[in-house]
């Protein structure tokens, strides 16, 4: 015999250090709501993949804005379960990106339809006039209720910075980590 006598009774929770969420390509996916071709949906993967030199790529857009055409592009994560979270930490390949942090209680469909329902619905965490344009390629974002439970989280990118070879604007989303209890 031998071992510990409390298996099974873990008296660690609630748990005060945050362990990073095991995510898997099929708990992410593009949310490109129209004019969007959803082209980009099979680069989700690499944004999960632990390997900062893959990602997904936006389009090239004319102006900062998606040119105008809609509201921004993001990752949406369903995380299986509702869950305390900690933070929500992205790497991209430059800096200047405006992003924040939204939920929603479902995803409404893999479609342009639920895309723009995602947009029209999801709720932004955190301060309201945060400024969501910031220096650096790795941001953290600490913006979750320590009394509510999420599911789906996506991170939202609204603005982009300029293309390094001076050519419209674009973005590569390198990694998503989602630290919880």
């Amino acid at each position: 015999g031998g071992g510990p006598t409390n298996a099974g009774t873990d008296s660690q929770a609630p748990a005060k250090n945050p362990v990073q969420i095991k995510l898997t390509p099929d708990m992410v996916r593009i949310v490109d709501p129209p004019t969007g071709d959803r082209s980009d949906s099979d680069e989700a993967k690499n944004v999960v993949d632990g390997d900062p030199d893959t990602s997904w790529t936006t389009h090239s857009f004319k102006s900062s804005k998606f040119g105008n055409l809609k509201a921004g592009m993001g990752v949406l994560i369903n995380l299986g379960r509702p869950r305390n979270l900690a933070d929500v930490r992205v790497e991209t390949s430059s800096s200047g990106v405006g992003m924040d942090i939204r939920t929603g209680t479902t995803d409404p469909g893999d479609n342009s339809q639920g895309d723009q329902k995602i947009v029209d619905t999801y709720k932004k965490l955190g301060e309201p006039d945060a400024d969501a344009k910031a220096d650096g390629t790795n941001r953290i974002f600490s913006v979750f209720d320590p009394n509510t439970q999420y599911q789906y989280v996506l991170v939202w990118l609204t603005e982009l910075p300029p293309n390094d070879d001076g050519s419209g604007y674009k973005v590569s989303v390198n990694e998503v980590e989602i630290y919880g209890y």
